[in-house]
Formats: C-alpha cells, sequence, structure tokens
C-alpha cells in the first residue's frame, strides 16, 4: 500500500483554497493507496471527522501557508514528513525553499514571473521553480495553458508535467434557511444585473471592467453591476475605480460573500464577467454556468481554453470590441441562448472529468 501525504495548510483561502477543497473532499484510502492529509492547526477540528470516516488520516502543521516560516522551518518538517511517507503533494507553490525528491508538485499560475509584481516575489518564485522542478519527481498543472507556460519557461518541466483539470463539484448550495439580504435583493429587483467574482488583484483587470460597464450603463438603465471578492486594503484601485464612476449607485461592492450567497449571485446574474489578465484555470464562468448564467471571459491566457468557445471570449485589449460583445449579450436573445447552452455542456465536462482518477494513476507511478 502506497502511503501519500496531501499538503492542505492553504484550505480555506480563496482560489487555492477550492482546488483543496475539492481534493481531499473527494479522496478516500482504499487497498492501493492509504491518504493522510497535513492541515494546518487552525482547521484541524474541522476537517477531522469528514476525512476519517473515509478512511483518511490528518495530521496538523503550525506553518502557515505563506509565510517565512513555511519557506525556511518548512524544509525541515517536510524532509521529516518525506521518511513517513512514499509521495508528498505539495498542491500550491507555497511550500519549502528546498521540497523533497519524492514530491509531486502542483503549479496553478505563475502569474509573478509574468506581469509587474514585486522583484523579491519574481525572484523567489524563479528559483523556487528552477531548483525544485528539477528535484521533485512530477509536475502537475491545472491548464493546458499553465503547463505550456511553465515548460516555456524551465525546461527540465518539459518531460515530467501533465495538465490534471480541477472536477468541478458544485459546493455552492444554498441552505434552505438561508435568508439573503433585503439590500441585496432590491439591488437586483427587474434588473440586469452582471457579476464579478473574484479578488481584488490588479491583474483582475477591474479598473478596465468598472470603466466598461461604466459607458455601457448610459445606453441601457436596467443595466447593473455586482463585484464579489475580497480586498487586500482599505482602499483599493478598484475602489478607486467605483468613485470615479458616472453611475456610482449602479455597483455593488461585496467583500464578505460566504457560499450561500454566492449560490444566489451566480443563480440571479444575467451573466458573468471575467476581463482577467492572467488566470491559470478560473472557475468562476463554470461555476455560473452550472446554474445556467452565461459568461463572457477574455482573450487572455486559460480563460479561452476553459470556455472552449469563441462566441464567450472578449478581446479585451479593445474596448471598443468589448463595448459590442457585451452590447449583444444583452440585445441579441438568441446569442445569450447559445452561449448559454454551450457553457452548460463545458459544465457537464468538468462535472464528470475524473482529476481524482488521474491523480492516483500518478500517485501510483511516482511513489
Amino acid at each position: 500500500m502506497r502511503r501519500i501525504l496531501i499538503d492542505s495548510r492553504a484550505y480555506g483561502m480563496s482560489g487555492i483554497g477550492r482546488y483543496i477543497e475539492f481534493l481531499i473532499r473527494h479522496i478516500r484510502s482504499h487497498t492501493e493507496i492509504e491518504y493522510t492529509v497535513l492541515a494546518y492547526k487552525d482547521h484541524l477540528e474541522e476537517l477531522r471527522e469528514d476525512l476519517t470516516s473515509r478512511g483518511v488520516h490528518i495530521i496538523s502543521s503550525e506553518l502557515r501557508a505563506y509565510s517565512l516560516q513555511e519557506v525556511f522551518a518548512g524544509v525541515r518538517e517536510f524532509r521529516d514528513l518525506a521518511k513517513r511517507y512514499d509521495l508528498i503533494h505539495f498542491t500550491h507553490t507555497n511550500a519549502p525553499c528546498i521540497i523533497p525528491k519524492n514530491s509531486i508538485l502542483t503549479i496553478h499560475d505563475i502569474i509573478p514571473l509574468r506581469l509587474p509584481y514585486r522583484f523579491p516575489a519574481k525572484c523567489y518564485l524563479y528559483l523556487f521553480l528552477a531548483y525544485n522542478i528539477r528535484r521533485c519527481r512530477h509536475i502537475t498543472t491545472v491548464s493546458a495553458f499553465t503547463q505550456a507556460d511553465v515548460t516555456s519557461l524551465f525546461r527540465s518541466a518539459g518531460q515530467k508535467t501533465t495538465t490534471v483539470y480541477t472536477r468541478f463539484r458544485s459546493m455552492l448550495q444554498q441552505h434552505a434557511d438561508y435568508q439573503v439580504p433585503a439590500e441585496i435583493k432590491d439591488f437586483f429587483e427587474a434588473k440586469r444585473c452582471f457579476l464579478y467574482v473574484g479578488n481584488r488583484k490588479t491583474h483582475k483587470n477591474l479598473s478596465f471592467t468598472i470603466k466598461i460597464f461604466d459607458t455601457l450603463m448610459a445606453e441601457y438603465p436596467d443595466l447593473h453591476f455586482v463585484l464579489a471578492g475580497n480586498r487586500f486594503e482599505e482602499d483599493d484601485p478598484v475602489d478607486q475605480a467605483l468613485s470615479r464612476a458616472t453611475h456610482t449607485d449602479r455597483f455593488l461592492a461585496l467583500t464578505a460573500v460566504n457560499d450561500d450567497l454566492l449560490s444566489w449571485l451566480y443563480t440571479h446574474s444575467y451573466a458573468l464577467v471575467l476581463f482577467s489578465l492572467y488566470e491559470g484555470f478560473g472557475m468562476p464562468p463554470i461555476e455560473a454556468a452550472a446554474v445556467g448564467t452565461p459568461s463572457l471571459v477574455s482573450d487572455k491566457t486559460s480563460l479561452p481554453e476553459i470556455v472552449d468557445s469563441e462566441l464567450c471570449v472578449v478581446p479585451v485589449d479593445s474596448p471598443e470590441s468589448t463595448l459590442d460583445h457585451i452590447r449583444k449579450l444583452l440585445d441579441d436573445e438568441d446569442h445569450y441562448k447559445k452561449i448559454q447552452q454551450h457553457l452548460l455542456k463545458r459544465a457537464e465536462f468538468f462535472l464528470n472529468y475524473d482529476s481524482i482518477a488521474e491523480l492516483e494513476r500518478l500517485y501510483r507511478y511516482y511513489s
């Protein structure tokens, strides 16, 4: 029996946290593989009962994800763990600066290396990947785009990288007793609301998105826009862009969004937009599609791959073309339905994609 350790210390965080949540909630120990989940100490009790019911062991770590302690003290902790397990799966690049050789590393994106970023972070990520890509046994990426991006920058990754998509399994089931806040319900009433879901980082291109919709609001009196995502500072560029908008009262910014509310937002929105400049995968269009809400996405990085149709893809380098794509979605009911039907099929693909089986094939081969 192979003993596999899954590093889940980033459970509960946005983005990567959703990937980890799906993974650890769908693994099950069996005759060939015995799983252990490494959780951050604060999540130990939350996860214990569910994991143990599926024969999955759980151990705790005091190494907080994305901390200096993780980078340096983590070398020794994971070196000791590597002696007890056949294989360690690092679920993201938040890992010690030197990972054990008996490891699989999942890379979601290399945003700091491709976009303007703080030099220390850029330098560290490059050195980390350059060294540990050679050191680990295998790499998985979450999209074909990310695989191509990584292998174009690191030659040593070329022969040891596999794309394993995230199998979409909606965990956004609204509880029957959940009450949507009245002010949010009122905002949606008798209006066509577009939705953005994600954080407020610069590469999400939200200042551009706000400007585009502010322009369109002069043409469409019923057009409203909701931003649902975490902010990282008090007065960020998104707040500044909203303050400059002409139709400020037709934008709603929500920063504390639980799964109940997110499920409601997806279901009641006219469409979702994601005009990001870089996405390693991009889950929101698939989550929206699963409830019948169409999306428009940028023509950048992995997003065309994820939606798999030119109908949904917007060339965001051209503001006028972006405006025309949104106008067509608003004015052409047949076009709206075509996108809706295509993305429902795309959501079905990710619903049926067996990422656990793909990962277990790699676990068996490299352990």
